[in-house]
């Protein structure tokens, strides 16, 4: 089993954020680790691959904290030393 798994040619341009947007609606509040299995399941890949759960984990940390600097996105604070997002509230 590797230890790394290379994940940047699975996804599409904006796909990850794209699938982050879908887990997060409805004013919902995850942790970095409860998006990844919905990122999962949407792209069909095994939910039950740990150490792909990982280097995707890895991934949207990235991408959600470069959404955050640029204001699409709030982290609220932190659950178990994973970051919680959620959208901010449109007016």
């Amino acid at each position: 089993m590797p230890r790394y798994v290379n994940i940047h040619r699975l996804f599409k341009r904006h796909e990850k954020w794209r699938l982050c947007l879908e887990a997060l609606g409805k004013g919902a509040e995850l942790s970095t680790k409860e998006i990844a299995p919905h990122v999962m399941a949407a792209k069909g890949f095994d939910t039950s691959d740990s150490v792909l759960a990982i280097a995707i984990t890895q991934k949207l940390a990235q991408t959600l904290k470069r959404r955050s600097v640029r204001g699409t996105l709030l982290m609220i604070g932190k659950r178990k030393g994973m970051c919680v997002w959620r959208l901010p509230a449109t007016s």
